[in-house]
């Protein structure tokens, strides 16, 4: 089993369009000029989820088909994470 994250970017959605005020005006205003469609806001999910040279590669985030950098590693938090897992994983969770 692999985990990773893949970051869309900023991409043209209807998601705010029931929302209200300033802030929402000016994130609507932002993502109709610099938004990606969304077709081009799902190229690094899916390719991270179907790409056969990362099969194997777990633990990273990509954002434009490139690795980012790995500057909010925890090794305490990791150790938590894969402990949880472990025994949920075993059935011995909650």
């Amino acid at each position: 089993m692999t985990a990773n994250c893949a970051e869309p970017g900023f991409v043209r959605t209807d998601l705010n369009r029931h929302a209200k005020g300033f802030r929402t005006t000016m994130i609507n205003f932002s993502v109709r000029f610099f938004g990606v469609s969304p077709a081009k806001g799902a190229d690094t999910p899916l390719w991270v989820a179907t790409a056969p040279e990362l099969a194997g590669v777990t633990g990273k985030c990509f954002a434009k088909r490139k690795t980012k950098a790995d500057q909010f590693r925890e090794p305490a938090a990791i150790a938590e994470l894969e402990r949880a897992c472990g025994e949920l994983e075993r059935g011995l969770g909650p």
